[in-house]
């Protein structure tokens, strides 16, 4: 599920694009094209009310849009005594947009948003009220410092209020491995090409805004909840010769936790077992191909995520007839299984899983949504 958090709507300051303008209209088509789900107007030093209640209107079915800003911070002094300027994102409940506009015009009063700077404490004190997120620029420029960070951060009657941004995914991904809570947003220069923007991705489907203040807290109950939400299959695995029971495997990426020597290996080679038994005569053979082959991988990967695959285990009984409906080389042994004989049958098989193959309505003309050799999403 992509989410937004960082999204220009307009030209606000000298220095922005104009192509950060949008109308309702295009709002609705891009955000439809790029699939974000959520999506937080952050306009640099101004919220504009009757343009997030417009932008809200266009999307109502599809995306959740929340009220936002994007700050000016006069930072503290570093030891030179010169002062460090950054920004900071503030998000509302969107159940308080409207306090959340007022507050707003109360703090940048008559300033232009070329002009306007202030410090974390005064946004925190005028804006607390509407329920919000902070997300300060953090491996970012120009980032907040750390001790402003701080400052922010001993006001909070809830630390999990603030999120740090990053600028790209690898940075995302180096710093939520040592427990911080990043988020990286569009912060879309041009309108032509938001879909082509980097947007973070929730796994869990969250609805609301609460929902999802729930979620960064880690709450048990919620996660679970959402949990449920996903289609899950029960699969019976063994960590051990004696030893057999159900786990729930998600249309998702799954994690399997334990201890060294507990049976996750085992419990693994259960789940290869079972969904092996019922497609490929040769698994191994095809998963070193698969695993030598980056473009197959980033395919597969692209196919897991968008929770094809089980589409295709579900639909296996479809797939001779498939094959034959195409006239694709793959052969299948007596007990239905696919035969895979070398790397050449990678990007059939690989289009076959994807259900990339199609008949035309008009003409019932066969083809595959992709070049057989092109694997690119």
């Amino acid at each position: 599920m992509k989410i937004d958090l960082h999204c220009h709507t307009q030209k606000v300051k000298t220095g922005d694009a104009v192509t950060r303008n949008v109308t309702p209209e295009k709002f609705a088509t891009k955000i439809t094209e790029a699939d974000v789900k959520i999506v937080a107007i952050t306009n640099h030093n101004k919220f504009d009310y009757k343009q997030y209640l417009q932008l809200k209107e266009s999307v109502k079915d599809i995306c959740n849009v929340w009220p936002g800003v994007e700050l000016d911070i006069q930072g503290k002094s570093d030891e030179d005594g010169k002062v460090k300027r950054g920004h900071l994102i503030v998000i509302a409940n969107p159940d308080n947009a409207e306090i959340f506009a007022k507050n707003m015009e109360e703090l940048i009063q008559d300033q232009s948003p070329d002009e306007f700077l202030t410090d974390v404490v005064t946004v925190f004190d005028k804006l607390d009220e509407c329920d919000t997120i902070y997300i300060p620029h953090f491996h970012k420029e120009p980032h907040l410092s750390e001790e402003d960070i701080e400052e922010l951060n001993a006001h909070l009657k809830d630390r999990s209020r603030l999120f740090k941004e990053t600028s790209d995914y690898r940075s995302l991904g180096v710093f939520s491995n040592f427990d911080y809570s990043v988020i990286i947003g569009s912060d879309v220069q041009n309108w032509d090409n938001y879909e082509k923007s980097k947007f973070a991705d929730i796994r869990l489907p969250i609805d609301t805004f609460q929902q999802f203040c729930l979620l960064a807290k880690k709450d048990k109950q919620i996660i679970d909840t959402l949990l449920n939400k996903k289609r899950k299959k029960n699969i019976t695995v063994s960590p051990h010769k004696s030893i057999c029971f159900e786990i729930p495997i998600y249309e998702d990426i799954n994690i399997i936790f334990g201890q060294k020597g507990t049976g996750k290996s085992e419990i693994i080679n259960s789940l290869k077992t079972y969904y092996e038994k019922n497609i490929f005569a040769d698994m191994e053979m095809f998963e070193q191909d698969c695993l030598r082959n980056t473009r197959i991988m980033k395919r597969l990967t692209s196919i897991v995520l968008k929770n094809r695959l089980k589409l295709f285990f579900d639909n296996y009984d479809k797939v001779p007839e498939i094959v034959k409906e195409n006239n694709l080389k793959i052969d299948f042994d007596e007990a239905g299984k696919i035969v895979y004989k070398d790397k050449s049958e990678l990007y059939r098989i690989t289009n076959l899983i994807a259900d990339a193959y199609f008949k035309s309505l008009l003409l019932d003309r066969l083809g595959v949504a992709k070049l057989e050799g092109d694997v690119e999403e």
